[in-house]
């Protein structure tokens, strides 16, 4: 139901969507008082590991999830052929750069696993290095870093298996450094009301939870 409001709803409210859900769980585990030791393995994120069957049965029992699935499988074939995502500042924001990328890296990472052709991982895996070796996302304008955070923490996630150590690390390294380090500690957006609120926090406690293995302390603090 959430892949279905995310691709009929306008871009914001997907937004909104993903993150309030996101915001929402995080909030619940905590009260719950998170066992670290039990962190479940990858993929950990919205759609755990093994929850590609319950798609599955989802799609042939609902007409309109099928449409769904076969849109974004639609999608990810015309990514396959775009150009890569670049590093072009529209005024003070990289928001729309973020945004796409979370597009391609979330459809792509998902039809990987509905599919397992291996085509729309690597090219997920190439869209994550382009992004990785920006010099960096566009702190002063933290929106921007909170939805790359979340674009790369996905398939950071969905992807584990998939990627080299090597290509990990480049990835895994990008999230620390350019999105979770690079959030102040009194950042003011912690305790905004407003989607600022949801966008970063949202993104930095997903970051948190894909990387948690290699900087448990750090996450532990988001």
């Amino acid at each position: 139901m959430m892949i279905y409001l995310f691709l009929f709803c306008k871009p914001r409210l997907q937004r909104t969507i993903l993150l309030s859900v996101l915001v929402f769980y995080s909030l619940v585990l905590c009260a719950q008082s998170l066992d670290y030791e039990r962190m479940n393995p990858h993929p950990r994120l919205l759609l755990t590991q093994g929850g590609e069957e319950a798609v599955k049965r989802s799609i042939t029992c609902f007409p309109s999830l099928l449409k769904v699935h076969e849109r974004i499988l639609k999608e990810s074939d015309e990514i396959l052929i775009q150009q890569m995502a670049e590093r072009v500042m529209e005024g003070k924001r990289l928001l729309g750069v973020s945004r796409l990328a979370l597009k391609r890296i979330f459809y792509l990472s998902y039809a990987y696993r509905m599919t397992k052709e291996e085509k729309y991982a690597y090219r997920a895996t190439q869209e994550m290095l382009s992004v990785s070796r920006f010099p960096d996302w566009n702190p002063s304008h933290f929106l921007d870093v909170g939805e790359m955070v979340l674009a790369l923490s996905i398939g950071y996630d969905w992807l584990y298996e998939y990627l080299e150590p090597e290509i990990r690390s480049i990835v895994r390294d990008a999230i620390v450094e350019k999105g979770l380090d690079a959030a102040a500690p009194d950042e003011w957006f912690y305790r905004a009301v407003s989607n600022w609120n949801s966008v970063c926090n949202g993104g930095l406690l997903c970051g948190a939870l894909a990387v948690f293995e290699d900087v448990p302390d750090k996450a532990k603090k988001l």
